[in-house]
């Protein structure tokens, strides 16, 4: 088609007027000049980036191509092409629906002919978008799915914002992407199956949302993918087989997930795998003895799955391993003697199995290992002397088996030592790793003193020795400025209690029940602010009850049951601010605690390696006196208050009544008097209640748990009647408010309800009230049929039930 002599004109022009650049771009390049830069003001030789148009044109000796001069002002003035357009509209409707977009996203203009310039959006060199970050941005609201839109994208990054919804299938049509990161939001809904179209993609993170239903088959195709990450979603179902084909996958995350079925034997033809995570997720089956042909593989994470049957011996060949995580699971056997070969083996992992006979020997040639976690399974022998070769030693975890034998010297050079609930036997060292940071040796048959050294060590933190045969006294200089716990309960320790550990400042929990420890309790322990525990019950300690320890701010539980102690409690039960909390304080701290006991619901509570401080208040079996404070009901936190055991006088204070939080209340065996408050019937989480061996006298409130509980837990208080004990005898002398036997004023007897109330009174009014409704009945008709047809009406359910003695409760 011809073209018109108008448009052969203008280009015979423009090309005319282009001969002197052409020629100034010549001498340029023959004077070796860094660029030349070609706009509507004229030709500038200096320095930048050279113009690729006019390079080309020169090296093929070509003229420069001019377009008319109206678009070449246009784009040489850094005007719009229908590309930028549309992209700009693309990403404005995703701003459209971001709900802070006007804070976050500011400088996104709708009136802007290229996006170029905007926050997070990075640009080719034709100006198309191909990146678009927003990460750490705290963005609200869904995902548009314009973003597919943007068909030069090759990286996404939109992780950590709290973007919801569905991921927009129209993703899978930016056929360039390599890099796609949508973790740490709250998305939900299915991964697109759409996704299996990107085939350049390197990595793929959806971590930590909300997704569900299967893993796309189609993943598999995306044959370039380095990173897998899904991690800690809702996703169910098994693990694709295809992912196999998957020849370049590096780093395969799939935990946190609800996935099942047995792991595909095919991930180990995914020979660059280097990360293989497939933790807390419902996975069984046998682990694949293939992977021992994965030899870039470094990190094995299955934890907490319901894997079975042996560890393959396989896994020894995989020279590159560094971490193997199979804690948790339902492993059985022997630990592979194989895993010696592993030089580079930096953490061993297998607590909470099923695994049985020796430690390898063999895992000392691993001399770099620096955590050895074996924990919880049944292990049986001495523990290696060969570990000294091991060259550093972090942590060792070795409790609840059955290993015997010494503590091994070489242990002294660890950091973290739990060799708890195993049958060790002999002394504890004397030399330990200036270093050491927590030593847990309870529960095994170790005897002889406690070690002097101990107080050199400026790190530790964590000190328990409870449950073996410790004999001697407790060194005075035991307590490192830094020690949080300091747990040695159940030994034969004598002697006094340190004043020195007052001056650990940082102590938290001190349980040293049950013992033979005697003397005052040192007041010097006032300086702790933030203990939490102090339980010193079971000892030979005398003295008078510490008023300081209401000064104590963080105490929690207290126990100093089965001493010798005197005295009273003190009015200034208010100031314990630890027992005032409604909520039990929750701190990684407490996770150190291997168990606590204490004196609750009329039996020894074992609070076992818990999270929280369940408050408690024990001072039973002592030879305390007095009244029990009004006060004791500003302890709104308590849980367990246990006073048996005393010789605590007056009544039941009514202030109890406020303690909404309290489980177990036991005042047994005291010289208590009075009646039962009529509040503590109405405390709906009050689970036992015990005033046994007293001499409180009346009626037991009715219609309340109190009728739930055994007759054993109100015996031994002659005065007392009512269910669940025998009923109160209106003959006899009664303090009840409900039925008592009053003297007449001139010696007779008068039976009597209350105080003004008469029997014989109350006899001729039902009488009458009886004999009323007979006559009114057989005198109106209309009133029988009424009363017949109430009498047949079926009952109503008006939330009445019978307790075991036929008492309504409401």
């Amino acid at each position: 088609m011809d073209c018109p002599s108008s448009q052969v004109a203008m280009e015979r022009a423009a090309v005319k007027s282009s001969l002197p650049i052409l020629l100034f771009v010549l001498m340029c390049s023959l004077t070796n000049c860094d660029c030349v830069v070609v706009n509507d003001l004229g030709v500038t030789i200096g320095t930048g980036v050279k113009s690729e148009a006019a390079t080309e044109s020169l090296r093929r000796g070509l003229s420069v191509s001019v377009e008319s001069e109206t678009m070449s002002e246009t784009s040489t003035s850094g005007g719009a092409t229908g590309t930028s357009l549309h992209e700009v509209e693309a990403l404005m409707k995703f701003r459209m629906i971001i709900e802070n977009a006007t804070a976050k996203l500011s400088s996104w203009n709708a009136n802007d002919v290229s996006p170029c310039m905007w926050v997070g959006v990075e640009c080719g060199f034709q100006g198309q978008v191909i990146g678009l970050n927003l990460s750490h941005f705290h963005l609200r609201g869904s995902l548009s799915s314009s973003l597919g839109q943007l068909s030069s994208l090759q990286s996404l990054d939109l992780s950590h914002n709290e973007f919801s919804g569905l991921i927009p299938t129209s993703l899978g049509g930016c056929s360039l992407m390599e890099y796609l990161s949508l973790e740490n939001n709250t998305l939900s809904g299915e991964i697109p199956s759409e996704f299996g179209l990107l085939k350049k993609l390197t990595e793929l993170s959806l971590s930590h949302n909300n997704l569900s239903g299967h893993i796309p088959v189609s993943l598999s195709n995306c044959s370039m993918v380095k990173v897998l990450n899904l991690s800690a979603n809702s996703l169910f179902g098994e693990i694709p087989s295809e992912f196999g084909r998957l020849d370049t996958l590096a780093r395969l995350e799939l935990g946190l997930n609800n996935l099942s079925g047995s792991i595909p034997a095919s991930l180990s033809n995914c020979s660059q795998l280097e990360y293989l995570g497939l933790s807390d997720n419902f996975l069984s089956g046998l682990l694949p003895s293939e992977f021992g042909t994965l030899r870039r593989l470094r990190s094995l994470v299955i934890i907490r799955n319901t894997l079975s049957g042996r560890i393959p011996i396989s896994l020894g060949n995989c020279s590159k391993l560094e971490h193997i995580e199979l804690g948790f699971n339902m492993l059985l056997g022997q630990i592979p003697s194989e895993f010696g070969h592993l030089g580079g083996l930096k953490s061993l992992n297998l607590v909470n199995n099923n695994l049985s006979g020796n430690i390898p020997v063999s895992l000392s040639n691993c001399s770099i290992l620096e955590l050895l976690g074996l924990t919880r399974n049944s292990l049986t022998g001495h523990i290696p002397v060969e570990f000294d070769r091991l060259k550093n030693p972090h942590s060792l975890f070795l409790s609840e088996n059955d290993l015997s034998g010494a503590i091994p010297p070489f242990f002294t050079n660890c950091s973290y030592i739990n060799l708890s609930s195993n049958k060790l036997s002999g002394t504890i060292p004397q030399h330990w790793s200036h270093s050491l940071r927590s030593l847990s040796l309870s529960h095994n048959y170790l005897e002889g003193p406690i070690p002097n050294m101990l107080a050199n060590q400026s790190e530790l933190y964590r000190l328990s020795f409870g449950y073996n045969r410790l004999t001697g006294s407790i060194p005075a200089n035991i307590c490192p400025s830094g020690l949080g716990v300091l747990h040695m309960r159940s030994n034969r320790i004598s002697g006094l209690i340190p004043a020195s550990i007052g001056n650990c400042t940082e102590l938290f929990s001190i349980d040293l029940s049950n013992n033979l420890l005697g003397g005052p309790i040192p007041s010097s322990l006032q300086f702790l602010p933030r203990l939490r525990v102090l339980a010193l019950g079971s000892n030979e300690l005398t003295g008078v009850f510490p008023n300081w320890i209401t000064s104590l701010p963080s105490l929690q539980v207290l126990d100093l049951s089965n001493n010798s102690l005197r005295g009273s409690l003190p009015t200034t039960l208010y100031l314990m601010h630890g027992f005032k909390t409604l909520k039990e304080i929750t701190s990684p701290e407490m996770y150190v605690y291997d168990e606590i006991e204490i004196n609750a619901k009329g039996m020894r509570l074992l609070l076992e390696k818990i999270a929280t401080v369940r408050i408690s208040f024990d001072v039973s079996g002592n030879s305390l006196s007095g009244v029990i404070p009004e006060e004791i009901g500003d302890l709104l936190g308590i849980r367990y208050l246990t006073l048996a055991n005393n010789t605590f006088e007056g009544p039941l204070p009514p202030s109890l009544s406020k303690l909404l939080l309290l489980e177990s209340l036991d005042v047994s065996g005291n010289k208590l008097s009075g009646v039962i408050p009529e509040q503590l019937g109405v405390m709906s989480g009050l689970q036992y209640f015990d005033v046994s061996f007293n001499n409180i006298t009346g009626h037991i409130p009715q219609s309340t748990q109190f009728q739930t509980w055994g007759p054993e837990k109100f015996q031994g208080n002659p005065g007392l009647c009512g269910l669940p004990l025998e009923p109160c005898d209106n003959t006899t002398n009664s303090e009840s408010s409900y039925a008592s036997v009053s003297r007449g004023r001139e010696g007779g007897h008068s039976w009597s309800i209350g105080d003004s109330v008469s029997l014989p009174a109350c006899f001729v009014g039902y009488s009458l009230g009886f004999f009323g409704v007979l006559a009114a009945l057989s005198c109106s008709e209309s009133l029988r049929r009424f009363f017949y047809a109430w009498l047949q009406k079926p009952p109503d359910d008006d939330g009445l039930e019978h307790d075991h003695y036929g008492a309504f409760r409401f």
